[in-house]
């Protein structure tokens, strides 16, 4: 829910302003809607010292975007201590889709209600330690609902339709510290009591640490559970359920209901499935396959390091990923959409089976990545107009540098299409890394 935003085309007022406006890339303008040059703090933020909120001091543009794009119901006296957070980390990329609301550490009081914070995402609302949810523009009681021994709520989000959205995550997301990405995350109760909502039992953890938990904790259904094991390394996997299992090695959940119910029969890889409260002893009478390194085994994978062009054959995504220390879910990840062809750590991934030709990068384009190991980063295409040639730049501060170029000069350059020196245009960041070539 935080990283909602309204996508709204053309320039708008800062909240409660007439002098600012904004857009939803990240630009600031004056009154008579000329860009106003933004610039950077000690600590890398981009915005400007303005007059604003009865307070004249340096707003990150951060903040004057979220109040118009990502909307928010505080007092007014609060806004000036707002701050916001970059999904993919990078300060210069204020682009309403990247930025995340950053209550202060230990919740944002509500002036009136003093026990209460106000609810990051849900700042029509404030709730206090105890659990206790008040609309403020209201001024009524939200009274809960109970579904699994959760306490529920019926709430409006800053952006967005009416949701039911558990107590412990709206206490989590008032009262304790999150990252950018807490969207992504689940609110843990660390004895496994449902309903024991105290603060010092919340945590914000991910969905897999989650199951582990639970799991040792022994909350987990085990007639649900999926047990796979590997009789080349005498291990066995443990799954909450046939879809992570099915998630976990690249299958259909109907092919893991349908190896569940084959007898042990052996797999590719051999491996076997059996459900945990299945009784009957793993098999012993079996002879090893030999296809977990041939097309026979669709989990087998091939992985190139782009810099030396070395070629690797994994018999699955987890080998892989332990040997050259990428997650398999990053792995997983390419091979399903194959991340547009941009490399991971210095890789790119290929099912055994494809005999397609591997992507080819230019040297440009593998400073790049050496620059930018992880993440989407596809560097800043600009084209020579009397030439053809293409240039890439590694980041924004690289072009700035280049062109001697200050940030209101940038923003022309980049969003309204016009040319440094009469000579070189920006081409619009692509997705596919092979429209560079």
């Amino acid at each position: 829910m935080l990283r909602d935003f309204n996508n709204l085309n053309g320039v708008w007022p800062v909240f409660l302003s007439s002098d600012y406006f904004c857009d939803i890339h990240g630009n600031l303008y004056d009154r008579f809607k000329r860009i106003i040059e933004l610039e950077c703090d000690s600590e890398g933020n981009l915005g400007k010292v303005i007059d604003l909120w009865g307070h004249k001091k340096f707003y990150k543009i951060g903040v004057l975007v979220s109040t118009v794009f990502k909307s928010v119901k505080i007092h007014n006296s609060l806004l000036h201590i707002l701050d916001v957070m970059h999904l993919d980390g990078n300060k210069e990329n204020n682009h309403a889709g990247n930025l995340i609301w950053k209550f202060p550490s230990g919740g944002l009081r509500h002036p009136r209600y003093k026990d209460f914070s106000y609810i990051p995402g849900y700042s029509k609302y404030i709730i206090n330690k105890n659990g206790v949810l008040i609309d403020h523009k209201e001024d009524i009681v939200i009274e809960p609902f109970f579904e699994e021994l959760y306490a529920k709520f019926r709430v409006y989000p800053d952006v967005g339709f009416r949701v039911a959205t558990s107590r412990h995550r709206l206490l989590s997301l008032a009262w304790i510290d999150y990252p950018a990405f807490v969207d992504d995350l689940v609110v843990n109760h660390k004895n496994g009591i449902r309903g024991d909502d105290r603060e010092e039992n919340l945590e914000f953890i991910s969905r897999r640490e989650n199951n582990i938990h639970a799991s040792e904790l022994g909350l987990t259904s085990k007639g649900r559970e999926v047990l796979v094991k590997n009789y080349e390394t005498d291990t066995i996997m443990t799954f909450r359920g046939t879809t992570e299992c099915a998630r976990y090695f690249n299958l259909n959940r109907s092919t893991v209901k349908y190896r569940l119910h084959s007898g042990q029969q052996i797999y590719p890889g051999n491996i076997v499935f059996k459900y945990a409260n299945d009784s009957t002893p793993w098999r012993e009478d079996l002879t090893l396959t030999t296809k977990s390194l041939n097309k026979g085994d669709p989990r087998s994978i091939k992985a190139k390091n782009v810099f030396t062009d070395e070629i690797q054959t994994f018999s699955s995504i987890k080998k892989a990923g332990d040997h050259l220390k990428i997650h398999p879910n990053t792995i997983h990840g390419y091979l399903k959409n194959s991340i547009s062809g941009r490399p991971t750590s210095g890789f790119v991934f290929k099912y055994f089976v494809d005999d397609s030709p591997w992507p080819s990068y230019t040297d440009s384009e593998k400073a790049l990545f050496k620059k930018y190991p992880i993440g989407k980063n596809l560097g800043l295409k600009i084209e020579n107009i009397k030439t053809g040639e293409i240039i890439l730049f590694s980041d924004v501060k690289e072009l700035k540098e280049k062109f001697n170029l200050n940030t209101g000069q940038l923003n022309d350059f980049r969003y309204h299409q016009k040319l440094i020196n009469e000579t070189f245009r920006y081409v619009p960041q692509l997705k596919s890394i092979n429209s560079f070539n």
